[in-house]
């Protein structure tokens, strides 16, 4: 795994930063954070979703970690 600043990671387990995914069911969408979360144990995987399905925005508990529209940020189980 390689990793850049304030560690976020550039690919995880074969996942790319940028990569277009298809998750089971929450559709499509591309990875956009990589890394350590907040109140999380692991790497996590930030996604924004294609169209809304989604959760959050990028931002968690006040904390930034991705650009994403409403609702459609998503931490997908890894």
């Amino acid at each position: 795994a390689s990793v850049k600043d304030e560690g976020v990671m550039k690919s995880y387990r074969g996942i790319n930063l940028g990569e277009k995914v298809q998750l089971s069911r929450a559709g499509q969408g591309v990875v956009k954070y990589i890394g350590k979360v907040a109140n999380a144990r692991g790497i996590m995987i930030g996604i924004e979703l294609t169209a809304r399905g989604g959760n959050h925005n990028g931002t968690v508990k006040g904390k930034f970690y991705f650009k994403a529209k409403p609702k459609t940020g998503l931490w997908p189980l890894v």
